[in-house]
């Protein structure tokens, strides 16, 4: 699913030059979603367990969130993100035995 991810801070500190990292709010939209149909948004905090095979399912995901899609776009408040570290996103259809 095509999603866009959010944040409340437009210009992030240069931690290169000791500049504070700060927690950021975010929020994911995804789109293209089917009315009734169940999805889930996987977190990933680190690349290295970024699934390369999109086997989100059975990856080393650090959080989900199920939603059941109620219109064509969603909007997820995601948990806090720091400035100076990863944080990746992935919507996809949900399997029933995974979930």
């Amino acid at each position: 699913m095509r999603s866009n991810l959010y944040v409340n801070v437009l210009n992030e500190p240069d931690v290169r030059i000791e500049e504070k990292p700060v927690e950021m709010e975010g929020w994911l939209v995804v789109n293209d979603l089917t009315p009734g149909k169940e999805y889930v948004v996987y977190r990933y905090n680190d690349h290295a367990n970024y699934p390369t095979d999109s086997n989100f399912h059975e990856s080393k995901f650090d959080s989900k969130h199920v939603f059941k899609a109620e219109k064509k776009i969603y909007k997820y408040k995601t948990e806090q993100i720091m400035s100076d570290s990863e944080a990746y996103f992935v919507a996809v259809p949900v399997q029933n035995k995974y979930i």
